[in-house]
C-alpha cells in the first residue's frame, strides 16, 4: 500500500502574463526550491510551485524566453498563494479574460492573492485594487497613477499586504516577499535557510531591496537618494528640472542638493547629467541612431548642447567616439554629427 504524500506547507501558484519579467518568477521559485528541502535536492516536499497559463499555452518572458506551463488556470483550492506576475503595460489591453477572473475567484476563496512587478495592474484590472494601497516600482508610479487615478499607491517598501491582497514591485522585493511568505507557513528556520543558499545574509530577510548598486555606483542606502536616482532615470527623454524632482520627492531643492552632496558628493544636475551621457554613450556603441536622436533620447535640448557635454566628460566627441567602433550594430539610418 502506497503511503499518501503529505501536502506541503506552502504551495503556491505563478499566472504567467504575457510578456512577464523572468526574474519576479525565478526569484521566488528559486526561494521555494531552497525552503522546501534539506540541503540542495530541490524536492517539492515543504513548499511546492505550480506554473499556469490560460490554456495551458506557452508564454514568452519579457525577455524572450519561452516557458512551457504546469497546467492551465484551472482550480486554485489546493494553493496557499495564487501570485500573478504581470505582463509589459502594452499587454494589459489584451490581457485574457481567465486571469483576472481566476484573481476575483481565488480572492473570494480566502486565497492570499500576490502581483508581483506589473501584477498591481492586473490586480487593478480585476477591480482588487480599488480600496487598497499598491506597492509599485518608481518606474511605474505615473503609469498606475494615469490609468487608476482613484487609487493609493506607495513607492517606498519591499511588499505591501492590504486584506489577503499582496503587490510587490519586482526584482529583488519577490526575494523579500518569497522569504516572509516561507516564514509565515513553514517556520523561520527555512526562510532562514532560503537566505543562505541564495548567498543574502540573515538579517536581510524583510528588507533585500534595500542595498542595492545605482548606476555602477556606491551601495545607496538613503531611500530618497536612490528614489530620486530612480525618478532621473525614468524622466531620461525629458528635459525634466530639479525641482520637479524635489517636488515629487516632497523637498526643497536646497534639501535635495545637500542630499546629493552628503550622498554621493556631486550635485543633482551633475548627476543627471552623468546618466544621459552614459545612456548615450551606449547608445553610440551599440546603435545607428543619429547623434541628433540620440541626443533626443538622453534628454538634452539640441544635439550642439549634447556634443558639448559628451566632449567635455570623455575627451571625444559623439562622432570621434562612434569612428572608434568598427562594427556597430545595425539599426536606424545614421545621419552624420560630430
Amino acid at each position: 500500500m502506497t503511503t499518501p504524500r503529505a501536502r506541503p506547507e506552502l504551495s503556491v501558484g505563478f499566472i504567467l502574463c504575457p510578456e512577464f519579467p523572468l526574474m519576479s518568477l525565478t526569484g521566488f521559485v528559486e526561494a521555494l526550491r531552497h525552503a522546501a528541502d534539506i540541503g540542495d535536492t530541490s524536492r517539492k516536499i515543504l513548499c511546492s510551485w505550480t506554473i499556469m497559463t490560460p490554456g495551458r499555452q506557452p508564454v514568452h518572458a519579457s525577455c524572450g524566453i519561452p516557458i512551457t506551463p504546469d497546467a492551465g488556470i484551472g482550480a486554485l483550492d489546493s494553493f496557499d498563494c495564487v501570485a500573478v506576475i504581470g505582463p509589459l503595460l502594452r499587454n494589459l489591453e489584451t490581457l485574457p479574460p481567465e486571469i483576472p477572473a481566476a484573481l476575483q475567484h481565488a480572492h473570494q476563496q480566502g486565497k492570499l492573492v500576490a502581483g508581483l512587478c506589473t501584477g498591481s495592474f492586473v490586480l487593478a484590472e480585476a477591480g482588487l485594487m480599488q480600496k487598497r494601497r499598491a506597492c509599485l516600482h518608481p518606474y511605474h508610479a505615473e503609469d498606475y497613477r494615469r490609468r487608476y487615478p482613484d487609487h493609493r499607491f506607495m513607492l517606498d517598501q519591499d511588499f505591501h499586504e492590504d486584506s489577503g491582497i499582496v503587490t510587490v514591485p519586482g526584482g529583488l522585493s519577490v526575494i523579500s516577499f518569497a522569504t516572509s511568505l516561507i516564514s509565515r507557513f513553514c517556520g523561520r528556520e527555512r526562510a532562514t535557510k532560503a537566505v543562505f543558499q541564495m548567498t543574502m545574509s540573515d538579517r536581510e530577510v524583510e528588507s533585500s531591496v534595500k542595498k542595492i548598486l545605482a548606476l555602477g555606483r556606491q551601495h545607496i542606502t538613503d531611500h530618497r537618494l536612490r528614489k530620486a536616482i530612480t525618478l532621473m532615470e525614468r524622466d531620461m527623454q525629458s528635459p525634466g528640472t530639479v525641482t520637479g524632482i524635489a517636488e515629487q520627492l516632497g523637498m526643497s531643492e536646497r534639501q535635495l542638493e545637500r542630499l546629493f552632496r552628503d550622498g554621493l558628493g556631486t550635485s543633482p544636475k551633475a548627476f543627471w547629467i552623468e546618466i544621459r551621457l552614459r545612456y548615450g554613450r551606449w547608445y553610440l556603441f551599440n546603435t545607428r541612431k543619429a547623434v541628433t536622436e540620440v541626443a533626443y533620447l538622453t534628454g538634452f535640448s539640441d544635439c550642439a548642447h549634447f556634443i558639448a557635454q559628451f566632449r567635455k566628460a570623455y575627451g571625444v566627441t559623439p562622432g570621434q567616439l562612434r569612428k572608434s567602433v568598427p562594427d556597430r550594430p545595425g539599426g536606424d539610418e545614421e545621419r552624420s554629427a560630430s
